[in-house]
């Protein structure tokens, strides 16, 4: 064999060895391709992983800081509202005092009122009874004519004058009278004024008040010397009218 023959034979062959070569490293890098792809992946999920776990640990962390801000606010207010509600409580207690106070000033007025109108009850009754036991002796003659106007006129001889014509039993005189003298009529102005008569005796008096049926229609009409109270209380009642 020939130089140049053994040069191209060695060529020859060292190009198959390349080939070959290439061919094993075409394959050996198509069969560690999904290898590389699969520690990539792994490598990327590990990473998301950790980063999710850090987001819920901060997400956590500021749930717990907001959850303690909200609570501390929470029983801030709360100590708040409690105070206020027991200053109200203990304003409420004061004014419950203030009133029930108030209440018993007013039962001590009212009680003292009542006391009082009883006094004066009792006072303007004994007074009425004072005032009805002074005219124990007097009484009221009525329909005896007056006199003309500008003219004096003895009232008590005019008394005695009816008393001895309508009851000549009883003998009056001027002496039996201590007190007489007009008095103004309630009830018609027109009618001639009523005279009051007191007189000295009671005794007297009575004699006249039991003889008095004996004036039935004659004008004249004699009656009690009642006070302005009782005659009032007794045209209530419905028992007189003057």
């Amino acid at each position: 064999m020939t130089s140049r023959s053994r040069s191209e034979a060695f060529s020859s062959t060292s190009s198959e060895e390349d080939l070959k070569r290439q061919r094993m490293d075409m394959s050996g890098s198509a069969e560690n391709a999904p290898l590389m792809e699969e520690e990539t992946t792994q490598s990327g999920g590990s990473d998301n992983a950790v980063l999710l776990g850090q987001i819920d640990a901060l997400m956590k962390s500021n749930l717990r800081t907001f959850k303690q801000e909200i609570s501390e606010e929470f029983d801030k207010k709360l100590d708040s509202l409690s105070e206020k509600m027991t200053m109200m409580e203990i304003d409420n207690s004061e004014l419950k005092l203030k009133v029930s106070a108030l209440e018993r000033r007013e039962v001590d007025r009212l009680e003292e009122m009542d006391s009082l109108k009883e006094d004066i009850r009792k006072t303007r009754a004994h007074a009425i009874r004072n005032e009805q036991y002074s005219r124990r002796r007097s009484i009221k003659m009525l329909g005896v004519p007056e006199a003309g106007q500008g003219v004096v006129e003895d009232c008590a001889d005019k008394v005695v004058s009816v008393i001895n014509r309508k009851m000549p039993d009883l003998h009056a005189t001027k002496d039996d009278i201590e007190v007489v003298h007009r008095v103004r009529s309630w009830k018609n102005k027109q009618e001639p004024r009523s005279i009051l008569v007191k007189f000295r005796t009671r005794d007297r008096r009575q004699e006249v008040i039991k003889k008095r049926g004996m004036l039935r229609d004659s004008g004249y009409m004699i009656g009690e010397d009642v006070c302005k109270d009782v005659i009032l209380y007794l045209n209530r009642l419905g028992r007189i009218h003057v």
